[in-house]
Parts: structure tokens; C-alpha cells; sequence
């Protein structure tokens, strides 16, 4: 009986120093670790310019990047007093800066060659140079919607269908947009987004028609009137560029905790951004 008294005694004190050690080691994993000089990043300019055939204006937004060591707080600081200027076959157009908007603009003066290159040139205050070349995509043939609406209790169900003649059998890509126009107080207000996945590679369908459908709902009854004036539907050609570029955002979750630090595709030179050019139809 002695014996099996020490022999738990023994048991007991190496469970005891065990824990002791696991104790020490959880500890030493939570101590902070101060006064250590980060790595400096320098910050670069962004240069954002989404061009359409149908624009009345077109837009460049320059702005300076955030690196990851930076404060992540406030807007993202806007670079003003830059030379801004998109040059190519029949086109030179130069941008101004508009303080309303915070962005370069530029009336639409001149038509973009399918197939040809064009240049986007940033100047600095402080003397960088950024350019980026993007070039003008087909534009997609035979654009049709339809548009039904069945009413459900309280709310009115609109279902869409979009459909388009493919431009080429290899390296085509689409961009689907629907804007539905507002009628408030006899004012027209654009706004909303219906599409799912709005980047489309052609390649992806063995079929020479691509389509879209969607669907959205409104409020309406008595108490809930509709004011949906009209609905817009743009579809346009894209370069492959844009469509990775575009599909990298819509799938892009900086909320999530676990996923990996991705870069983000740019085709600027000496900065960060994209430059391309979309040609659109526009059906009502």
C-alpha cells in the first residue's frame, strides 16, 4: 500500500511540472513585441479609366495607393494638378481636372478604331511618369432584351432576358449592365445593378447567341407605388484585361479573415490601376 501511495505521488508531481512547462511556453507566446521598425512602402499612384463609346464624357481617376503598413483610415488621398491625356488613331483627347467630381475629365469627341492601340499618359505634380495602352474591342451584334413582370402580393417580380450575337469564336469577352430609371416628382434618377456575374467569356458557350437573365424586385400596392420609369441594358465587348481584371473584383473579399494577400492586375506603368476601353450597345 506505501508503495502505490509514492508511486501516485510520483504520477502526480510530473503531471504538476508538465504543467508548469505548458503553462510557461502559453505565455511566452502572448508577450507584445514593441518598438520595431516596419517596412517602408512607397505609395504610388492609381490610375483608374474605364472608357465607352457611349460616354459623354470620359473620366480618369487618379488617386495614391495605401500600402499595407499604412493607416487604413480616411479616403484615399486624391492626386490633383496632373497632365492626363489619351492619344491614338483619331484621338487625342485631354483631361481636366473637376473639383466636383474629384477625377479627370474629358468630352467625348472622337471615335475609338476597333482593333487599334491607345495610349493613356499621366504626368504628376512631382514629375512621375505613368502610362498604360489598351485597345479598342469589337463591338457585340444583334443586342435584344425582354422584360416581364408578375405582381406578388406587395411587390412586383420583373424577370429580364439579354441576348447578343457573339463577335468572334476565340478571345471575346462581354460586359452585362442594367440600369433601371426612376420617376420622382417628374425628376428621372438612374441607378441599380441587376446582373449577376456581369463578366462573360465567350468561349466559355459553344453557342454563336449568348444570353443573360436576371431578375429583381419592386415594391407596389397601395402603399408601395413603382416608380420604375424604364430599364437600360448595355452590353459590351471587352478586352481580356478588363473581363480578369473585373472578375478579380467581383470575387475580391477583403472581409475575409483567412484568405491569402493577392495583388491586384494593373497594366499602368510606374504606378498601379488599369486602363481599358469598352465598345457598348444600349438597347431600352
Amino acid at each position: 500500500m506505501e508503495l502505490q501511495i509514492q508511486l501516485m505521488i510520483k504520477r502526480m508531481k510530473k503531471a504538476y511540472l508538465s504543467l508548469i512547462g505548458i503553462c510557461l511556453v502559453a505565455s511566452s507566446c502572448q508577450r507584445v513585441v514593441s518598438n520595431v521598425d516596419l517596412p517602408t512602402i512607397e505609395r504610388k499612384t492609381v490610375a483608374q479609366a474605364g472608357i465607352s463609346n457611349l460616354s459623354d464624357f470620359h473620366v480618369v481617376t487618379l488617386t495614391k495607393s495605401n500600402p499595407i503598413f499604412n493607416s487604413r483610415a480616411g479616403d484615399f488621398e486624391v492626386v490633383e494638378g496632373a497632365s492626363v491625356i489619351i492619344e491614338g488613331e483619331n484621338v487625342r483627347d485631354s483631361f481636366t481636372f473637376s473639383d466636383e467630381l474629384e477625377k479627370y475629365t474629358a468630352p467625348n469627341q472622337n471615335t475609338f478604331v476597333v482593333g487599334e492601340e491607345y495610349r493613356l499618359l499621366v504626368k504628376t505634380p512631382d514629375g512621375k511618369e505613368l502610362s498604360g495602352v489598351a485597345y479598342m474591342p469589337k463591338k457585340p451584334l444583334n443586342v435584344n432584351a425582354t422584360l416581364d413582370s408578375t405582381v406578388d402580393g406587395d411587390e412586383t417580380l420583373f424577370e429580364y432576358e439579354i441576348t447578343w450575337d457573339r463577335t468572334a469564336t476565340t478571345d471575346d469577352y462581354y460586359m452585362v449592365e442594367v440600369m433601371a430609371i426612376y420617376k420622382f416628382d417628374n425628376t428621372l434618377d438612374t441607378t441599380s445593378w441587376y446582373v449577376n456575374r456581369p463578366y462573360i467569356k465567350g468561349e466559355d458557350s459553344d453557342q454563336t447567341t449568348l444570353k443573360r437573365k436576371g431578375s429583381f424586385r419592386e415594391f407596389s400596392g397601395p402603399f408601395f407605388e413603382t416608380d420604375l420609369h424604364k430599364l437600360i441594358y448595355v452590353v459590351s465587348g471587352i478586352t481580356k484585361e478588363h473581363y480578369e481584371y473585373g472578375q478579380f473584383l467581383y470575387d475580391y473579399d477583403p472581409e475575409n479573415p483567412f484568405s491569402e494577400p493577392v495583388s491586384i492586375p494593373t497594366n499602368i506603368q510606374n504606378g498601379l490601376g488599369m486602363f481599358v476601353l469598352k465598345n457598348s450597345v444600349q438597347v431600352e
